[in-house]
């Protein structure tokens, strides 16, 4: 049995199975939407590589947050490259552009431990809101709930509707309610921190430590 194991485990580490993940780096893509990662949030697991290659000038990637609290920046214009080994949300930004909401997360082995750090960590200019809402992304019913979700998804599907972008009231109140729901996962995640904060000094107060009690 224990020869399986070894065999086995051999097999799960070895790193050529390990994945490799690429991700360009654009002034533009084909949506139109200006100075973005091809991929905002990248699934992967603990072992795999990210690559983030420059298909236009001027980009690079800083680490802003991370489980293992990694420091990073590379060069504008330069490939870069990172192997993730520790679990947890890796989230990122383009130094010259962060203002203008070019960001991006890597989720390692699907921990969302460390969501709360990220939510709560620095962003500038549009960076903001995009932040929440590439979190909302990464494991909307899990942290933020089913329906702020659905609503996100259907104000999303409406923003398509040729009805909608032919109306320049419709896309602005659609736009409109798009950064509501935006702030009201905000909102959420505040309040779901406050109520954890609540939940852990009541159970301290029922059940006191052993240091407490002496």
């Amino acid at each position: 049995m224990k020869f399986y194991a070894l065999i086995i485990a051999a097999f799960l580490s070895n790193p050529s199975l390990a994945a490799e993940v690429t991700i360009e780096m654009l002034n533009k893509d084909a949506d139109g939407n200006r100075m973005v990662y091809s991929q905002e949030i990248a699934k992967i697991e603990v072992g795999d590589t990210v690559t983030w290659l420059p298909a236009s000038k001027g980009h690079n990637v800083e680490m802003i947050s991370s489980p293992n609290n990694m420091k990073y920046k590379s060069k504008n214009g330069k490939e870069a490259e990172i192997t993730f080994d520790t679990p947890g949300i890796y989230y990122y930004w383009c130094t010259p552009h962060k203002g203008m909401g070019m960001i991006g997360l890597v989720v390692v082995g699907n921990d969302l431990s460390n969501i709360d750090n990220v939510a709560s960590a620095k962003a500038m200019g549009k960076s903001k809101k995009k932040l929440k809402k590439t979190l909302q992304a990464a494991e909307p019913s899990e942290y933020f709930g089913q329906d702020f979700t659905k609503l996100g998804e259907l104000v999303s599907a409406l923003k398509d509707v040729e009805l909608v972008k032919s109306d320049k009231k419709l896309t602005k109140r659609m736009k409109s309610m798009d950064e509501r729901n935006v702030d009201i996962v905000a909102s959420a995640t505040e309040l779901r921190k406050d109520y954890e904060l609540l939940y852990r000094q009541l159970r301290d107060l029922v059940y006191p430590s052993k240091e407490e009690k002496r």
